[in-house]
């Protein structure tokens, strides 16, 4: 009378959620292998350039009269601002390469959702002919783009009256209904010129955004995976050694006095958190600078960034990492995880502004000392 599938949506659910698992750690496992190979190295990493610095520093403290020992100091000071500065650079290359894989994943997402919504409705068309024969080749064809799917991102599915599949990825964000395919689109995060947000286009044009947090799973759920828990935190960790090591080194040098008998001044060209205000604030615009962050305790320096969002009736400060609000009140300035606070003008309500005490500290250490003698 006709030929019926063997088919099981639990175990069918099984794989396809253990796809999606073993896609996101696989694409995890890759991109933070290139952080420990870069990081982790004994000889091109960040410990024998420092090694090598303070070694200069016993050197002029053992014979402070020497200028040879002098200059040395500030080549191997010269070295260690350069390592910064390279690990910065190929940690922001990597970031880069990580925004192209997104823009990647995307593209494909999008193919595969319009190829399950092209089969839905030849699915429809195909069973509603009056023949009690189930489209047994498309719904096979129908399940294959799901597991190929999951390799990209988690979707989960739900089995409509009329066969076809509503498929759902996020949060519960439709990407595929019946026939009709939303698309993923990619683009520059409004409040982070440096990374790629997701937001979700319905059929209608519609563009919502989609929380990071909330995609998981294949491919692209391990690369936010990845520049959530592991580059953003690399980043930042080694901008909070840059930083701690240029305030407390430049505390020491200027109780100190040079060859000429002047007190001294600062070793280092102290790096400064980076502010950066979200494009879509409400009218009027408030500009970027209208927000200053500066370090006071370098000590107490976390990895992470921050959001502050103005209210009518005040302020909220957010610590990214671990979701938490470390600040809730009328005025600023405030002093929170070592950095200090502060706004000039009236940021309109509603506004936000993304804080980053560390993240670009590697890139911006310099040196301020340049004769000798000094």
């Amino acid at each position: 009378n006709n030929v019926v599938r063997a088919y099981s949506k639990f175990l069918s659910d099984q794989v396809t959620a253990s796809q999606a698992s073993a896609s996101q750690l696989d694409i995890y496992a890759a991109q933070i292998k290139q952080i420990d190979n870069m990081l982790a190295d004994p000889t091109v990493g960040l410990s024998p350039v420092i090694t090598s610095f303070f070694q200069g520093v016993a050197q002029v403290a053992s014979s402070p009269s020497s200028i040879p020992a002098r200059q040395s100091l500030l080549s191997t000071a010269e070295s260690m601002v350069a390592r910064f500065h390279s690990l910065d650079q190929q940690l922001s290359d990597l970031n880069s390469g990580v925004n192209s894989q997104i823009d990647s994943e995307v593209t494909t997402i999008n193919s595969i959702a319009v190829q399950i919504g092209d089969i839905n409705q030849r699915i429809a068309v195909a069973e509603s002919s009056g023949v009690n024969q189930q489209a047994n080749d498309l719904r096979d064809q129908r399940d294959q783009l799901l597991l190929d799917l999951n390799k990209h991102v988690r979707a989960d599915i739900a089995i409509q009256s009329d066969g076809s599949y509503s498929v759902f990825i996020g949060n519960g964000q439709p990407l595929v209904v019946g026939e009709n395919s939303y698309s993923l689109v990619s683009g520059v995060a409004t409040n982070d010129s440096s990374r790629v947000a997701i937001s979700l286009k319905a059929p209608n044009g519609t563009v919502t955004q989609i929380p990071e947090s909330f995609l998981s799973g294949g491919a692209l759920g391990g690369l936010l995976q990845f520049r959530s828990e592991t580059l953003d935190e690399a980043r930042n960790s080694l901008g909070r050694i840059a930083a701690g090591l240029a305030s407390t080194f430049n505390t020491q040098h200027r109780l100190g006095q040079d060859l000429t008998g002047a007190l001294g001044g600062d070793f280092f060209a102290m790096p400064a958190p980076v502010v950066s205000a979200d494009s879509s604030n409400p009218s009027p615009t408030v500009q970027p600078g209208t927000v200053q962050a500066t370090i006071t305790d370098p000590a107490a320096l976390t990895t992470s960034d921050y959001l502050l969002t103005a209210a009518s009736n005040g302020y909220t400060l957010i610590r990214l990492a671990d979701n938490t609000t470390v600040f809730s009140g009328g005025s600023l300035p405030i002093t929170v995880d070592g950095m200090s606070i502060s706004v000039s003008g009236a940021p309109a309500s509603g506004s936000s502004f993304k804080i980053m005490p560390t993240r670009y500290a590697a890139r911006d250490i310099g040196i301020a000392v340049t004769d000798p003698r000094g």
